[in-house]
This record gives structure tokens, sequence and C-alpha cells, in this order.
């Protein structure tokens, strides 16, 4: 089912940015452009092994696993950061905390739009960003690439974000999910919140991201939440983010922010970066 949800999302990716094309006669269902996205999907399941399989719900350093047989292409990952952004030489539109205090949401949806063109033109069609955690610190180390404290504004300020690049087919990837608002001990620390201050503060940009952004995919994050690591929390992967909020694209880990293949698996994460540690070999 999981795997189902992330070729969907791939498969409409690449059909609307003009990447998978060809003549509609002698072609096999799933590359053939006036089929529906799921029964191309459903196609594509049919042929592939589950080695094809496992190899989709795990990536490789920057990118997803192409699949040359199939003409599965990669998706290539681009992580908008004013430091990156410096060393590529292209449009630094200042922090993203500064994109917040603006409180100009058709001024984001611009950078947005600005963005997701020179994703595509960088040559790779992934977005990892906006970073919308709730800023509770001005010590937390990455202040600088979030939007703030205010979970209506953050979650204002990422909706046009998100909608801004995504016009510009690329994929958006709001972060990282959830309670990550400090930097020292991101690695282990479990973060103890009740489900008001869940609900109230650190969920509505992430909601709003989902719902009225239409972010087609979603990164946890590295601490865990209430005792378990948030990529393998079914709470928040599936119960939150699938079923309360009806979210269906895809749910990426953060670099190395995986721990175990079954209670990984179970919780609802679809692909693990930057490789199978867990969701390759392990898996199958």
């Amino acid at each position: 089912m999981k795997l189902r949800k992330k070729l969907s999302i791939v498969l409409t990716f690449f059909i609307i940015s003009g990447q998978i094309i060809g003549q509609t006669t002698k072609l096999p269902d799933y590359k053939n452009p006036d089929k529906r996205v799921e029964e191309r999907v459903e196609d594509l399941l049919a042929r592939m092994t589950l080695e094809e399989k496992i190899e989709q719900v795990s990536g490789e350093g920057f990118s997803t696993v192409g699949n040359i047989r199939l003409s599965i292409p990669k998706i290539l990952t681009y992580d908008e950061q004013a430091e990156n952004k410096a060393n590529r030489n292209t449009v630094n539109f200042s922090s993203d905390i500064n994109w917040a205090a603006t409180f100009d949401e058709s001024l984001i949806k611009e950078v947005g739009v600005s963005t997701g063109q020179e994703v595509r033109v960088m040559g790779a069609n992934w977005l990892l960003n906006p970073c919308v955690n709730i800023l509770r610190s001005p010590f937390h180390g990455r202040s600088f690439e979030a939007l703030g404290e205010d979970p209506y504004l953050v979650s204002r300020i990422a909706v046009a974000y998100i909608q801004g690049a995504q016009s510009q087919k690329v994929i958006a990837c709001p972060k990282h999910f959830v309670a990550n608002n400090q930097e020292w001990n991101r690695f282990d620390v479990d973060v103890r919140v009740d489900e008001r201050a869940l609900r109230e503060i650190y969920f509505p940009a992430f909601k709003a991201s989902v719902q009225e952004g239409d972010a087609w995919s979603m990164m946890t994050a590295y601490n865990q939440v209430l005792g378990d690591w948030t990529a393998e929390s079914k709470y928040l992967l599936t119960d939150v983010l699938r079923n309360d909020w009806g979210y269906t694209g895809f749910i990426v880990s953060d670099w190395g922010g995986t721990h175990s293949t079954k209670g990984t698996a179970l919780a609802g994460l679809d692909l693990e970066m930057p490789s199978g540690r867990f969701m390759g070999e392990e898996l199958l």
C-alpha cells in the first residue's frame, strides 16, 4: 500500500512534468499517458519483482533509486538553505525566518515559484523545504531555517511557499515532523509533550502544509516523540498524518533518521534516506 502511494506520486509528478512521454500505441499501460494514474500504478506494480519494489523504498545519497528495466526515473533532491544557495551561486532570498517577518503570503508564493524554477534549472525535482518546526529558543542552531514561533504565521507562510514551488512541478517537503525544536541532542532526545500542545502548537503548520498546500512529500525528524522515533511512530505517521489529515503523499526519513526495519515499515514510512540500511536487504 505504501509503495503504491509513493509510485502514484512519482508517476503523477513525472507525467505532469513531461518526463514520461511516448506514443499511446504498443506501450505497456504504465507508460500510456491516456490511462489513469491508478491504472498505470497497478500495471507497473504487477511488472515489478519483490527486489525491485524494495529498491523503491530506500534511496541512494541524495536521490531515490531509479529502475532502468522499467524506466522508473530517479527523484533528485535540492536542499534550499542559505549556505547551500551561496555555494551554488543561485538566488538567495534571505533566510527563511525573514520570510515570515514579511507577513506577506503573496510575496512568499513568488519566492516559492522562483525557487521551483531554480530547482528544475539545477537538474533536480524534489525541494527539501520548507522547515516548519516551531522556534522555541533563539539559540536553536537552525533558527534561521525555520519560520518563527507562531503556529498561524508559520502555517500561512509554509502554504504559500509550497503552492508556489509545486506550481513549477517540483515536490515540496515540509520538515521535520515533528517536535524538532532544538538541535544539540536532536539525535537522542525523547520529546515528552501532551496532545493539546501538539495539536495547538506543533501540528498546525504540518497540517496546513498537507490540507491546504497539498505537499507531495513529508520528512520525519531525528528525535523521538513520546517514546518512539518519529520515523517509526504509528501515531504520527499513520494515525495523525494519514488517517486524521488524509495525507496521500510519501513520507521520507531525515538522512540517517531510521532505527529499525519492522517498526519503521509498520509505522508507515515510505522512503528511507540516504540508503537502505533498514529498508533494503533487511526488509527483503
